[in-house]
């Protein structure tokens, strides 16, 4: 009798709901993303998917300093990003695909 009522409490205590303490939208903000480990990169892609999902434009900070550096300056980075496509101008996951080369890329 005594291992019925254990298996039956046991069952009764692996059923209960579990509560999570953060919210959704806690979970997935750019902070505690950073905070769980992610890199800024990753983080910054799940902001650029919700804000496509919800229709809100989202720029991160790299392209608002690329945007607010003088225009000699950022024909310099366009030649550097044109060499090597590594290097970052804040457009990942934030541009339009082209399958071609044209004058925007330098």
């Amino acid at each position: 009798m005594k291992s019925k009522l254990f298996v039956i409490g046991m069952l009764v205590t692996l059923a209960a709901p579990a509560y999570a303490v953060i919210a959704t939208e806690q979970a997935s903000s750019f902070d505690e993303l950073k905070l769980q480990g992610y890199s800024t990169l990753t983080a910054d892609s799940v902001q650029s998917s919700k804000a496509r999902a919800t229709g809100v434009e989202y720029t991160n900070s790299v392209r608002e300093r690329y945007n607010n550096s003088p225009a000699v300056v950022r024909w310099i980075r366009n030649a550097f990003i044109y060499i090597d496509p590594a290097y970052d101008d804040g457009k990942s996951m934030h541009h339009d695909i082209k399958y071609g080369p044209s004058f925007e890329d330098l």
